[in-house]
């Protein structure tokens, strides 16, 4: 049995709304027509904006040997959010927390043990490759979903409260249990490599910035000029680039970004830009995990990569030797800091060739 996760797309939403129909899924199951254009609106990338819970939720399919059988939904929970009051007691104080709702879809996998560790397996999933500073999931079925109830304590969810559903949604006024689980603390030797999303971008605005100051003649923006941007230009970056950062507990050491070019005569190509690492991580591998991530992460995108590095810099231009990348050309006069110039290499990595960097 290999359990496996992903978000939603357009290709899972005849079967999603097929488990909707279900009687056994009505039963405790939002049905109403705005949660399911909610669906249809994330699997097709939220496009227009939404009504149901100001589309907040992330939803996920879990499926067993590939087959799709269960769907889950996950948001983010804080204090600013509209959500029942027993909930701000158990708000972690020390990472983020997340309501889930969970439901499986496919008859054939009941009474089989399938439900408490699908969803054991997904918390270790969403920690591991969603948010690793997610230590505290809440769950609340109804008070008469005693199936439902049972699999979550089995899950290890700790029951902590009855209370009756306030707001505009399908269980309101009605009995609720609240469950919730905790995890502890995140080493703080733990090394996790990520995608950031655009809720990171206070994060990884700090070290981008400290990158720009720090290292001036190694990127083409400017400390000046990043600086006095807004957050929503943060933001914007971590949506229109693949940005992927190195967490070692819950602090961002090193980042860089991918994207790939968009026109129908350069679509093949893509680009490596922003590498930083913080100085006092620097000589640990740090950095060749994360490019050799990106390369990972470009392959099914581009078929050849590219970066620039001013050539005074040999340290970072044997780097990226090292990574399979090598020297096509040379830009003189590239980059001006102050008053000085700095030249930039050329570099390219073929992705249709064997990887020959170390990961």
């Amino acid at each position: 049995m290999k359990l496996s996760f992903e978000k939603i797309n357009f290709r899972h939403i005849d079967i999603i709304f097929k488990w909707l129909a279900e009687p056994f899924i009505q039963e405790f199951w939002d049905n109403t027509l705005a949660h399911k254009e909610d669906i249809l609106n994330f699997a097709h990338g939220r496009k227009k904006p939404s009504n149901y819970c100001g589309g907040k939720y992330v939803y996920w399919i879990a499926l067993c040997d590939g087959h799709p059988f269960a769907m889950l939904m996950t948001m983010f929970e804080t204090a600013e959010d509209h959500i029942d009051d027993i909930k701000l007691n158990y708000l972690s104080k020390t990472g983020h927390t997340y309501g889930i709702d969970y439901m499986i879809g496919d008859k054939n996998y009941f009474g089989k043990g399938y439900g408490a560790k699908t969803l054991s397996a997904f918390l270790d999933f969403f920690r591991r490759d969603f948010d690793p500073r997610a230590d505290t999931f809440l769950i609340d079925p109804a008070c008469n979903n005693s199936r439902a109830k049972h699999v979550y304590l089995k899950a290890g969810f700790e029951l902590v409260a009855d209370f009756v559903m306030s707001g505009d949604v399908s269980g309101s006024g009605k009995p609720h249990h609240l469950l919730v689980k905790y995890f502890s603390s995140m080493d703080k030797k733990a090394k996790i490599i990520k995608k950031l999303r655009p809720e990171d971008f206070e994060i990884w605005k700090s070290v981008r910035l400290e990158a720009l100051k720090n290292s001036p003649e190694s990127f083409a923006s400017s400390y000046e000029e990043e600086s006095s941007g807004s957050d929503s230009d943060f933001k914007k970056n971590l949506i229109q680039s693949d940005v992927f950062g190195v967490f070692i507990g819950y602090s961002l050491v090193a980042c860089a970004g991918f994207y790939s070019l968009n026109s129908l005569k350069t679509k093949h190509r893509g680009v490596i830009w922003g590498l930083y690492t913080q100085l006092e991580y620097r000589g640990q591998g740090i950095a060749s995990a994360l490019i050799q991530t990106i390369i990972h992460h470009a392959r099914s995108r581009v078929i050849q990569l590219h970066l620039t590095c001013v050539t005074s810099n040999l340290a970072a231009v044997a780097f990226y030797q090292k990574q399979g990348f090598s020297i096509y050309g040379r830009e003189d006069r590239s980059l001006k800091v102050a008053e000085t110039f700095f030249d930039e290499y050329l570099m390219i990595l073929d992705l249709t060739k064997e990887s020959i960097g170390n990961s």
